[in-house]
């Protein structure tokens, strides 16, 4: 099944740089209630992970943010495939090449094996039996747990936050890096960065791929009460902000 899925992330991301090289006109950009944006570029991709991850397994339900049903109809799901189509809109459609794919399969509230693709490097992350993997133009890596040394931070580059610059006040040194969509997660897998701090409020489907991986690298994501993010569909398809560290 590993190979499929990362075959399916790999053309799910030659039709995301179709779309990204052609030019996305303004006609083919919508906005949601929360007034976040969304393309016909998502809506494409939406309808391609869920029509092949059907073929390959179709007893699971797939979830996605672009097809989101009655949670009242999802309370029973024990395995699930949860994805993103397009995570990191804002940045597809200005033209900075950090948007990335999810696909993540959930079973009994764990994210259990996640694949990112970053389309535009060519570069895809995965989890797989407790190890992480990298993946550089078809070159593939094992990413090993070495002792992170930076106090490096990352912020989303389009939710920033002032509550924020509160929590680095205790920190003599550190630096900012600003990034869009869950590449964010690899990074700190990566020991790139120490930790990803994040208010408000995010999808399941921003987190679950991300945190899969992170936790095959030794690291985790917690609330700031310091709960575990829910997948489990009883309540809310929203996480509370969180911390993701190594």
């Amino acid at each position: 099944m590993l190979k499929k899925v990362l075959k399916i992330i790999k053309e799910a991301g030659s039709i995301v740089l179709f779309y990204y090289y052609k030019n996305i006109s303004k006609k083919n950009i919508f906005y949601k209630v929360d007034n976040s944006p969304v393309t016909s570029v998502d809506y494409d991709v939406n309808d391609f992970l869920i029509k092949e991850l059907y073929k390959l397994t179709p007893d699971f339900p797939i979830l996605s943010e672009e097809n989101l049903p009655d949670i009242k109809l999802c309370k029973n799901w024990n395995t699930y495939w949860l994805i993103d189509p397009l995570d990191g809109t804002k940045e597809f459609i200005n033209k900075i090449p950090e948007f990335t794919i999810n696909i993540c399969l959930i079973k009994k509230n764990i994210p259990l094996f996640g694949v990112i693709y970053i389309p535009y490097y060519k570069t895809l992350y995965y989890s797989h039996f407790g190890k992480l993997f990298k993946e550089v133009q078809g070159c593939k890596s094992v990413i090993k747990k070495n002792i992170y040394n930076n106090n490096n931070f990352i912020v989303s580059r389009s939710h920033y936050d002032l509550k924020i610059d509160t929590y680095l006040k205790k920190y003599k040194y550190y630096s900012k890096i600003k990034l869009g969509s869950s590449w964010k997660f690899c990074l700190i897998a990566e020991r790139k960065a120490k930790c990803y701090l994040r208010y408000g409020n995010t999808g399941i489907w921003d987190t679950a791929a991300g945190e899969s991986i992170l936790n095959a690298s030794g690291g985790c994501i917690k609330t700031f009460s310091g709960k575990n993010l829910d997948y489990s569909l009883k309540k809310s398809f929203l996480n509370p902000g969180f911390k993701a560290c190594i």
